[in-house]
């Protein structure tokens, strides 16, 4: 059976493999706030469709990759 993936977990599986990226420094590429992103990581708020795809393109990965 396989696992399915959430945005969360996908967010955070980028920054662990991008020397575990701080949140500022994510922040700094997607033009997001660090606690939205902290927010999104912690599965506490998940992010509007456009936010998805923003920052997807930003980080370079498919927003179908992102949202699990």
């Amino acid at each position: 059976m396989n696992r399915v993936s959430t945005f969360a977990e996908r967010l955070k599986e980028y920054m662990k493999m991008h020397n575990d990226m701080s949140y500022a420094m994510l922040a700094k590429i997607t033009g997001e706030n660090p606690q939205t992103l902290n927010r999104y990581v912690l599965g506490k708020r998940s992010p509007k469709i456009d936010s998805v795809i923003s920052i997807a393109t930003k980080l370079g990965v498919s927003p179908m990759w992102l949202q699990g």
